[in-house]
């Protein structure tokens, strides 16, 4: 956090109610889905697999006894960074804060566990890659969804709150900056919980009888 100091010597006796807090600049809004490469792991066997605490519910209910061949395991992490640059007016007492930028990263981190029980290149090992390659591709959707939406989001708050806050006395300007943090990281959090929401909807969907029985198919009588 920056401090900046104005001192010109026809201001430093002014009112507290002649500082004004200008905007100097439009904020910088930069949210970044970043992905990783798809990780395999190959060493767990279906029964481990089945011990796994997944989201998604069998589709055949829980009075059925089905073994896991693979599964998507994908962790999306949200980091995000508001930077704010406080502009003060010493003799005064009274600051501005000046809200410069919001940078957030969207992490998606895709692991695909395939039973070991499957033989490497086998129909049955290639068919559960893809189903669970589908997962994937999901979760990367919505994450770019998720970026678009998150940043009109903070746009349209930012238009609402403008860019510059004050002034505001210099003894409570920590206080005023979290307020200003708090309010941005509520939309952060309001829209992360939508997002997880619309996340197990749509993996739930993938996961239905009839794919799970055309991922069978594609290896019957081989």
């Amino acid at each position: 956090m920056m401090g900046l100091e104005v001192m010109a010597g026809g201001l430093l006796y002014l009112a507290a109610a002649d500082i004004e807090c200008r905007p100097r600049k439009i904020p910088t809004i930069l949210i970044t889905p970043l992905r990783t490469a798809v990780s395999y792991n190959f060493t767990k066997s279906r029964e481990e697999l089945g011990n796994f605490d997944i989201d998604t519910i069998s589709p055949y209910g829980t009075g059925h006894n089905v073994k896991v061949g693979g599964l998507m395991e994908g962790e999306i992490r949200i980091e995000s960074r508001v930077a704010q640059v406080q502009e003060t007016y010493k003799f005064q007492k009274q600051a501005c804060v000046h809200l410069d930028n919001v940078t957030i990263i969207v992490h998606s981190d895709p692991v695909i566990y395939v039973a070991r029980e499957y033989a490497k290149g086998s129909c049955e090992q290639k068919a559960v890659i893809d189903h669970e390659k589908r997962h994937v591709d999901i979760d990367r959707a919505i994450v770019n969804e998720f970026s678009k939406t998150l940043e009109n989001r903070i746009r349209a708050h930012l238009r609402q709150t403008g860019y510059v806050f004050g002034p505001f006395p210099v003894a409570g300007l920590p206080e005023r900056q979290k307020k200003i943090q708090a309010s941005l990281e509520k939309i952060i959090k309001d829209e992360t919980a939508k997002m997880t929401a619309t996340r197990q909807k749509r993996q739930q969907a993938l996961d239905n009888a009839d794919e799970y029985e055309r991922v069978r198919l594609q290896c019957a009588g081989r």
